[in-house]
């Protein structure tokens, strides 16, 4: 049924054609028709014909089936042409890889030639438009098939496809490549030349095809791929960062008559495809091919593989319903052992070196991610620049390697550059913090006066007057003298708080005695308490005074010591704490700042990433007492991403980062750090030692007395003071008495005078 519906409708079009050139006949020897009737010649046909393709649903279908039967089982022709063309194979391939965006370009003085999207007819060398499907030529009984049902009268014109006089008007040059392109494959395009170029990452997906012409033959001279190295650059410009973009080649040149290359451009051809795909894989792009002028006959399509070494590959355009082989296979998953060039850097416990079995191995968390990455991906790790555990190169100074090309990416990992550019996902969050010597105990004659502090001695004080007020009222209504002072402090009352025996009244009242019994009770509990304190002073002692955050660092005075690079790293994005910046130490040498920091001298703080802290903290462990101390308030950044230096537009951006999230959600990366440890005590890195200093039994120092001595030497020259007063007036008592009743008289006088 199929089969008799196209048949009526490729009738049906070829009468409509037929019926078409004897009117323009017609406008030929009349010649004075008007533009009116030329145009409605023109558009009646159009207009019929797109009615007859939307008569029925059905036959449309139909049609469209017979159209792809034709195009699968088309055949080479006596030649070997088997009339199948890049718009074609390009619509095939759009199914296979289903790119959404198309990027086409030349040189600015060239067009896409029309062998790209023409057959080639053999007899002659002539090209004739395809337009998406098998030309049948007319064999006059008026029942030829169409171009193609789906292609208007006046496509077929620009086309070249229908036969007859030439309508009378200005001749309609070939529909150009991209016109042709957009018409069947029906995608949007964007066509540039070697002058120009965007950031197409921003605008589009990577999922793009490049459409890219190389002319080997212009002018009958012949190019070197060295003349077409300023489109090529605009290119990789164009692609930049868009790893999994795909790129198609035209190579153009003159063909024969059997509809092949000559041979002095064939061989060229070949020589430039490989030197083309080699500055293709120093750019960065991965996924190309290339298909030569003559592709109709030969139905070569060329691509390369740089796994595991740089090859030169080819396939077949498939025809005659056989099956298409991947142009762009995936290539990254599996490396087929290819030479990955990295370097490692870095100290522990991002790397630890070690030997197993006579070999040396290299362990750590960012060790162990790089033999997962060569074994996950079938890949060999070779380096360049050899890693020396005795004196191992900082992290950052390994970006120069990675940014000449000198590896793929290193292991070592460093601070994210501003703006984000050349680094992979993150592999390590830290915070970027000082560890601090644990504050050194009080001396010993301090803890008489760190017992009691602030309300302590404010409640002895308010006992001692309130016990004082309390026994003086007492002791007074019921008879007895009381002095003034005694109110405020009282003899017995002080004595019996200290511990001190005292003169109680004979024969004193009930209500004194049960004073009396307080004051003994407290002066029980007093001294008690002062007693157990103390002891617990002189076995325990405090520390002395508490550093809590930067600025009480900063105020004690303590420097630390950081690595000069680093250093300038994290506070050149700091403004706002560059008043800390003169508590710090530089160190220029990356090995003496990393023997400082493992030398655990408590005169200086360090800088610690937070994996390292945990390696110290550990340690620590075994320790009579920890010798640093870290905290959160101690630290400058918090939560900053460190990542592998990578090539920006490396193909391998990618498979690190799955390799990244992968590892991360299995939990292997957590338990690398804890394994991190063990390692550096198999790389005798770490040692199972105490290196605090152990506290010994030692006799109280006359040290210790000081404030005491003080004290005793306050009180000794208060009472010789007292003395010497009381000396005074005993000796002079008359003639100061003398002396007081004169002035007292003199005063008189003159107040009466």
């Amino acid at each position: 049924m199929g089969q008799k519906q196209n048949h009526r409708t490729n009738s049906e079009d070829s009468k409509g054609m037929a019926l078409q050139i004897k009117m323009f006949d017609l406008m030929t020897l009349l010649g004075n028709l008007s533009i009116l009737i030329i145009l409605l010649t023109i558009i009646s046909p159009k207009a019929n014909c797109r009615y007859a393709l939307a008569e029925s649903h059905s036959v449309a279908n139909a049609d469209a089936i017979a159209i792809k039967a034709n195009h699968q089982t088309r055949a080479a022709d006596a030649d070997g042409v088997f009339g199948y063309t890049l718009i074609e194979y390009l619509k095939d391939l759009q199914h296979l890889h289903n790119y959404d965006n198309v990027l086409v370009m030349h040189n600015k003085n060239s067009t896409i030639a029309s062998i790209f999207y023409s057959v080639i007819n053999s007899s002659s060398n002539s090209i004739t438009a395809n337009a998406n499907t098998s030309s049948h030529v007319d064999d006059g009984d008026g029942d030829g098939d169409a171009a193609g049902a789906n292609i208007t009268f006046i496509d077929q014109i620009l086309s070249g496809i229908v036969k007859g006089p030439t309508p009378r008007w200005p001749s309609t040059p070939s529909l150009p490549f991209v016109g042709h392109f957009m018409h069947h494959v029906q995608v949007p395009v964007v066509q540039l030349n070697e002058w120009q170029h965007f950031k197409l990452k921003d605008q589009m997906t990577d999922n793009l095809l490049a459409i890219v012409q190389i002319d080997i033959n212009r002018g009958g001279i012949q190019i070197t791929l060295d003349q077409h190295m300023g489109l090529l650059k605009k290119l990789s410009l164009n692609l930049w960062h868009m790893k999994m973009a795909k790129v198609f080649f035209l190579m153009n040149a003159p063909l024969m008559t059997n509809g092949q290359m000559a041979p002095e451009y064939d061989d060229l051809a070949q020589g430039i495809v490989e030197q083309l795909f080699q500055d293709c894989w120093s750019k960065k792009l991965l996924y190309c091919a290339a298909i030569m002028a003559d592709y109709q006959t030969t139905r070569t399509i060329y691509r390369f593989t740089p796994f595991p070494i740089f090859t030169l590959e080819t396939i077949t355009m498939a025809v005659n319903g056989e099956r298409q082989e991947e142009l762009f296979p995936e290539r990254l998953q599996d490396l087929l052992g290819f030479k990955m060039r990295i370097v490692i850097g870095g100290s522990d416990p991002r790397i630890i070196a070690y030997d197993v079995n006579g070999k040396q191995f290299v362990g750590g968390f960012v060790g162990h991610f790089i033999w997962a990455f060569a074994k996950k991906f079938n890949c060999t790790i070779v380096e360049p620049l050899p890693f020396n555990p005795k004196s191992p190169l900082p992290s950052q100074e390994l970006v120069k390697a990675v940014q000449n090309g000198t590896v793929e990416w290193s292991a070592g990992i460093t601070f994210p550059a501003i703006p984000f550019k050349g680094g992979s996902y993150p592999y390590e969050m830290i915070n970027w913090c000082i560890m601090i010597p644990v504050e050194a105990d009080i001396p010993g004659y301090k803890f008489f006066t760190s017992v009691f502090k602030g309300e302590s001695y404010m409640l002895f004080v308010g006992s001692l007057v309130l016990l004082s007020m309390a026994l003086s009222f007492a002791m007074y209504i019921h008879g007895h003298s009381v002095d003034i002072l005694d109110i405020i402090c009282h003899d017995n009352c002080l004595r019996g708080i200290l511990g001190q025996s005292f003169i109680e009244l004979p024969k004193a009242p009930k209500i004194v005695r049960a004073i009396y019994l307080e004051i003994c009770v407290l002066g029980i509990l007093l001294t008690t308490a002062y007693n157990a304190y103390f002891s617990t002073y002189v076995t325990q002692a405090p520390k002395s005074a508490t550093l809590n955050n930067l600025d009480d660092i900063l105020a004690s005075g303590l420097k630390s010591i950081a690595w000069r690079p680093e250093f300038n790293e994290v506070f050149g994005r700091l403004a706002d704490r560059q008043k800390y910046s003169r508590m710090f130490i530089l160190e220029d040498s990356y090995q003496k700042y990393l023997q400082l920091r493992e030398s655990f001298n408590t005169d200086y703080g360090y800088v610690v990433p937070t994996t390292k802290w945990t390696i110290i903290n550990e340690q620590q462990k075994i320790f009579t007492t920890p010798l640093f101390r870290q905290s959160s308030s101690f630290c400058f950044i918090n939560n900053i991403p460190m990542g592998f230096p990578v090539h920006e537009n490396s193909p391998f951006m990618d498979t690190l980062y799955q390799l990244i999230l992968e590892i991360s959600e299995s939990g292997l990366t957590n338990m690398w750090m804890e394994h991190g440890f063990m390692e550096l005590i198999k790389a005798k890195k770490l040692q199972l030692e105490d290196l605090s200093k152990k506290k010994e039994f030692h006799a109280m120092k006359v040290e210790d007395l000081m404030y005491i001595f003080i004290f005793l030497a306050m009180m000794l020259v208060i009472v010789l003071v007292v003395f010497a007063l009381e000396l005074v007036v005993y000796y002079h008592g008359e003639r100061l008495r003398k002396l007081t009743n004169g002035f007292r008289k003199n005063k008189q006088k003159f107040v009466d005078g």
